[in-house]
């Protein structure tokens, strides 16, 4: 693909001006898997092998593997943290500075928002890279509990899962106010899926009377539209689904993971799709929505209404689920609080 001068010249821009947050986005992707199995390695033997059960339990997924005593979970949450912080912080401190010069500059929207995900994206694979290589390299060196298939599955599937958050981050603060709003609107984008997956499956277990395997079933299917929840996988392996009365609370049964070994391709592929999902997103939003003086970057109308709808509709449920005992009740009244809400 040939860039045009306009675009390499944004790249440019971008990392001039986005340097220090890509560095530090790579060392935070690498400071588990690489920089602290350095640590152990020079520290002693007996650490690398503890840390390295560790290891052993995330790229399995905690899959048939024992938790270890020691477990810090850093590598759960630290790489797809700081990928989503990338997100934020790309298009948040624009705002503060040259966005409103850049916009009337002889670039497009998209090529402002394709300028800032290419090298975020970039830095991301990079940064995975570098810890497939490391720890394949590690495998061959020491007799470790994990093996290259392993390595190259994890890097797979979680390398997509930080692409993903990087590019819903990056969506959300093309609507978003500063970095604080958009950090506040990813944590419940988050939360999102797992709310109406609860909401859905309650009513259709309250009115519809389902069975368990379709109660299993909604759970297993919203976990797919939870980013969360490809390495958790918490919502993969359900066994029963138990229903307090007048109540939207969920007890829910869990089995070990031994059966649920994930096909690393189609979880990758669906994380890959979100990520041209969000990006196409992005471009749409930044495209529409006006800029006020000084650069700034304000939520829109409709992503207040939209916004206003999802939060009015969840407060709705949960006043009136717990009282409406039949579906024609529960409509009316959900419809007319959420209404209410959103005026």
């Amino acid at each position: 693909m040939i860039l045009s001068k306009p675009m390499l010249g944004l790249l440019d821009k971008e990392w001039r001006h986005s340097r220090g947050y890509l560095l530090a986005t790579l060392l935070l992707l690498i400071y588990a898997p690489v920089i602290k199995t350095i640590f152990y390695l020079l520290w002693s033997e007996t650490g690398l092998m503890q840390w390295g059960q560790e290891l052993n339990y995330v790229l399995h997924l905690g899959i048939g593997i024992r938790h270890p005593s020691s477990y810090t979970g850093i590598m759960e949450w630290l790489p797809f943290t700081s990928s989503t912080l990338l997100g934020i912080i790309i298009l948040g401190e624009e705002q503060r500075g040259s966005l409103q010069y850049l916009v009337s500059m002889p670039v497009s929207r998209r090529q402002i928002i394709l300028a800032k995900f290419f090298p975020g994206a970039a830095a991301i694979l990079l940064g995975m890279l570098i810890n497939t290589l490391f720890l394949m390299g590690l495998t061959w060196l020491y007799p470790m509990s994990f093996n290259g298939i392993d390595v190259l599955n994890w890097a797979l599937l979680a390398g997509s899962l930080c692409l993903a958050c990087f590019t819903m981050a990056l969506m959300v603060a093309t609507f978003t106010t500063g970095i604080l709003a958009a950090g506040a609107v990813v944590f419940l984008l988050g939360l999102l899926p797992g709310m109406l997956t609860s909401m859905i499956e309650n009513i259709a277990a309250r009115y519809f009377a389902v069975s368990q395997s379709v109660s299993i079933h909604i759970y297993t299917i919203g976990s797919y539209f939870d980013l969360h929840d490809y390495i958790t996988r918490s919502e993969r392996h359900i066994t029963h689904v138990d229903h307090y009365a007048n109540s939207v609370l969920t007890v829910i049964t869990r089995t070990g993971h031994s059966s649920m070994v994930p096909d690393y391709l189609l979880e990758s592929g669906l994380l890959l799709v979100g990520v041209l999902l969000f990006l196409a997103l992005a471009v749409i939003i930044f495209e529409r929505i006006s800029l006020l003086t000084g650069g700034s970057l304000f939520v829109s109308s409709s992503a207040r209404k939209i916004g206003m709808g999802i939060l009015a509709l969840c407060i709705s449920y949960l006043l009136v689920f717990p009282r409406a005992e039949t579906l024609l009740k529960f409509s009316t009244y959900l419809a007319i609080l959420t209404g209410l809400g959103v005026k």
